[in-house]
């Protein structure tokens, strides 16, 4: 038994500046014919850059499950 899987691509990018006391971050997802799926910005207001990159990778996590992307 042979199961095909498609792959869906996502990026994500931040940028975090704790003496201004912000974070924003961003992401993107593409479907395996290289479309558009979804975009989304994300202002998290102060914190680390840690922190940053954990919620961007966990917002785009649960955007994809919400368009039935497992």
């Amino acid at each position: 038994m042979s199961i095909h899987l498609q792959t869906y691509i996502g990026f994500s990018d931040g940028t975090s500046h704790i003496t201004q006391n912000f974070s924003f971050v961003a992401y993107a997802i593409y479907s395996p014919t290289d479309e558009l799926v979804s975009i989304h910005g994300i202002w998290l207001g102060q914190k680390t850059n840690n922190i940053e990159e954990y919620s961007v990778v966990i917002e785009l996590l649960s955007n994809a499950i919400s368009f039935g992307i497992h």
